[in-house]
């Protein structure tokens, strides 16, 4: 946004509007109606989705095994387990491999869990739900079809070429893709991110990773990660998604000392705090940072508390009583999470209206 613009909303901020309820201009509203795809209503509008689980893999769905030409889907190993995908025409392709156990129950509010190994072969035939959004106005018609907490999967695309029973010479390098949408919406199988095409293309493995969003990913009640919810959780599933492909992407061909990580908007904060987070530091080597939204600051630990604060507010519960918080339903999460959206954080840093949920700094 430019500096002549910014400066406009400022003045129009000022401005009384005489039908506004006690004469006050509601900024975030008014921000909201000319930003597309930002969320307008006081009344949440969630979509009728299919809120899936893991253990509830689409019975109406019959897996895809062979591709047109009657090859099979490759099996691979990973330190998980097997894994069988799909081969199409220009790559083959594993879709919704868990990375991580699901952030249900009472661990919604807690850092990812290592996957638990599985028995026989995993079918990586289809997409598996993306992580819990609400979607209203332009983008409303972009969500994903299928939504649930139990959401920490990624995509893998290989080149066709890779034969995965003849080890390659040279391993290839490795992308992986973080996606965008304000931090409360987006999809890693979203059909624009496609990844078949780019691993033909570049020759690389493509990865392609969900990691939860909103009130489900950046929630603060409290400092304790104990006994509260302390934030930043879609970052550190990141993380865990990195750590799976140092861990496994050699049995798909690809280099983990190549790793390269790439987003846009949301994902492209996203990659600017791997560059920042010490932890972050081993699991990737190069980074590609696209439409980077700089002017939308960071929260502080005290700005996210009052959001978190105003959550709770929404869904009757006291933000300290984390029971009564994982009493909710993720339908009530989704509602609460997008009447407190409406609120502006900090009216100093208005802002931060266009990105209400997200990462804060915590000293990592």
């Amino acid at each position: 946004m430019e500096i002549w613009q910014c400066l406009f909303l400022l003045l129009l901020s000022l401005t009384p509007v005489e039908n506004s309820k006690n004469n006050d201009f509601d900024l975030a509203s008014f921000l909201r109606s000319i930003y597309p795809g930002m969320l307008v209503k006081e009344e949440p509008f969630i979509p009728k989705r299919d809120f899936v689980g893991r253990s509830e893999v689409q019975p109406n769905v019959k897996a895809v095994s062979q591709d047109s030409n009657g090859a099979s889907g490759a099996v691979v190993t990973t330190k998980d387990g097997q894994i069988k995908g799909i081969t199409v025409d220009k790559a083959r392709i594993f879709y919704g491999i868990p990375y991580a156990d699901p952030p249900v129950g009472a661990y919604r509010w807690k850092p990812p869990r290592p996957v638990s190994p599985w028995p026989g072969v995993y079918d990586a035939s289809f997409p598996r739900a993306a992580c819990m959004q609400a979607c209203s106005g332009p983008i409303s018609e972009e969500c994903p079809r299928k939504v649930s907490e139990d959401c920490l999967y990624l995509n893998v695309f290989v080149p066709l070429d890779v034969d995965f029973l003849s080890p390659l010479e040279v391993p290839l390098p490795v992308l992986v893709w973080i996606h965008g949408g304000d931090f409360i919406a987006g999809s890693a199988s979203k059909p624009l991110y496609d990844g078949r095409f780019i691993s033909n293309f570049t020759h690389t493995v493509v990865v392609s990773l969900e990691y939860r969003l909103g009130a489900f990913g950046f929630l603060v009640s409290g400092k304790n990660p104990l006994s509260a919810a302390a934030g930043n959780y879609g970052i550190l599933d990141q993380q865990a998604a990195l750590l799976w492909v140092q861990r496994n992407i050699a049995v798909f061909g690809g280099d983990s000392s190549k790793v390269t990580i790439f987003g846009e908007s949301a994902g492209a904060q996203s990659v600017s705090l791997h560059l920042m987070i010490q932890s972050s530091k081993t699991l990737f080597k190069q980074a590609v940072l696209q439409s980077l939204p700089f002017s939308i600051p960071l929260k502080t630990r005290r700005d996210a508390l009052k959001l978190g604060k105003d959550f709770a507010k929404q869904t009757n519960c006291s933000v300290s009583d984390i029971v009564c918080l994982l009493s909710l339903s993720p339908q009530e999460v989704l509602a609460a999470q997008m009447k407190t959206s409406s609120k502006i954080v900090n009216p100093f840093r208005f802002l931060e209206v266009f990105e209400t949920w997200g990462p804060y700094i915590d000293g990592e």
